[in-house]
């Protein structure tokens, strides 16, 4: 076996193992998200479906099985497009986990001291999700493909979001249990006013910024090891 076929046999080993891992990402999330929506408690809470942790597990689920269609085409004129939408989907993923773990978690433990932490969908959306994206963008995405402006572009994500959830939640009907009408406590106008919740938004955006070039720089950093760009 020559160097060519080595290359060629090793190039397909870690396509197996490429598509074999995003398709157990993809199948551990779908039941998380289906969790968190009480399926299979039958205590139904249609509110999750809206919550930037389900959006961002349903985004990342959906570009995930989008890239195993892509590995078995030869459509390789819109990877670029796809390695783009992969990175908004690291970027927000690690964002839910960071923003629960760090922010959400101590709130809701503050608030009820019973609130059960260790269920599969807060676990795999909040925990598993984000470590596995991470490690499947750093394990098998080519790097070189963020230029230095986009983590802007991306930061205007969740931006979108906060401004849809605001409005969503000012004119919509209160949330079981929660008595507000908004997904999160440091988007409700009525209880910390406007600049209680701008002080979050503020923080949280330098975060999120953060969080962008981070990412950017660790593609800029190997992209620059092997040698590799767009």
């Amino acid at each position: 076996m020559d160097k060519h076929d080595q290359i060629s046999l090793s190039g397909k080993k870690k396509t197996i193992f490429s598509v074999t891992y995003r398709f157990v990402l993809t199948i551990v999330i779908l039941p998380a998200i289906l969790d968190r929506a009480g399926i299979f408690s039958g205590n139904l809470q249609l509110h999750t479906l809206y919550s930037f942790t389900t959006i961002s597990n349903g985004y990342i689920m959906l570009v995930t099985l989008i890239t195993v269609f892509i590995t078995f085409s030869s459509a390789e004129s819109i990877g670029l497009k796809i390695s783009r939408l992969r990175t908004i989907g690291v970027m927000m993923i690690l964002m839910t986990g960071l923003i629960y773990h760090f922010i959400l978690l101590p709130q809701k433990i503050a608030e009820n001291l019973n609130y059960q932490v260790f269920t599969y969908g807060n676990i795999v959306a909040h925990y598993i999700a984000p470590i596995g994206m991470f490690m499947d963008w750093l394990l098998f995405d080519r790097k070189g493909r963020i230029n230095k402006w986009e983590p802007l572009i991306y930061t205007s994500v969740p931006v979108v979001y906060f401004i849809i959830a605001s409005i969503y939640g000012y004119y919509g009907s209160t949330i079981p249990n929660k008595e507000t009408s908004y997904v999160y406590f440091f988007m409700d106008w009525g209880k910390l006013g406007i600049a209680g919740v701008m002080k979050w938004v503020l923080l949280i955006l330098i975060c999120i910024l953060c969080l962008a070039y981070l990412i950017y720089f660790i593609d800029y950093s190997l992209a620059k090891r092997k040698g590799t760009s767009a």
